[in-house]
């Protein structure tokens, strides 16, 4: 294993929510990790669980971000902003700070979405904190988070292949639109 990826193996950030009553753990190989502090669970109306998984959901990508680019750094030996480069690059980010993805749970009672996992925006059904146990809202909120990775992995290979040119195969894009509508 080259140094990069033993780097990217150990990274991993936790986050807390602005009332304290949930954290997260994000990882480099897509495992995230919700929990509630003790009680918290039940506290909690919809609405404000959304507010308050939306703002921890921001602090641990920007966590996770800002942790990926210092390991990059180290593995480059100093990474250097000389703007966009090509033109191709410069459509490439442009487009990519506008990437929209979204994720739910199987039955659709927990929703995500997020601008280029920057921004997110979460959406509980109302009744749900009432009649699902925290081990199965977790379990929805996982599904939907994993709904919503998925998403944008795939829309990001999309748009590397449609802008940098990467000659994914006819077949590969159409599944993958398929998946992206679909999703």
């Amino acid at each position: 294993m080259d140094r990069f990826a033993g780097r990217l193996a150990e990274l991993g950030v936790t986050a807390s929510s602005p009332d304290g009553g949930i954290g997260a753990e994000a990882r480099a190989d897509d495992y995230v990790r919700v929990w509630f502090v003790s009680g918290a669970f039940r506290r909690y109306a919809a609405s404000t669980l959304s507010y308050q998984l939306a703002r921890l959901a921001v602090a641990l990508w920007a966590k996770f971000r800002r942790e990926y680019l210092h390991a990059l750094d180290a593995h480059l030996g100093g990474l250097r902003d000389d703007g966009y480069g090509r033109p191709e690059e410069r459509i490439y980010w442009e487009r990519f700070e506008q990437l929209v993805v979204r994720g739910a749970s199987d039955r659709g009672e927990v929703r995500v979405q997020s601008r280029a996992l920057v921004s997110w925006d979460f959406d509980i059904d109302e009744g749900v904190l009432r009649t699902l146990t925290e081990a199965e809202f977790l379990a929805a909120l996982r599904a939907a988070t994993s709904d919503l990775l998925a998403d944008y992995r795939a829309q990001l290979t999309l748009l590397q292949d449609e802008v940098l040119g990467m000659g994914l195969p006819k077949w590969f894009r159409t599944e993958a639109v398929q998946g992206v509508r679909n999703g």
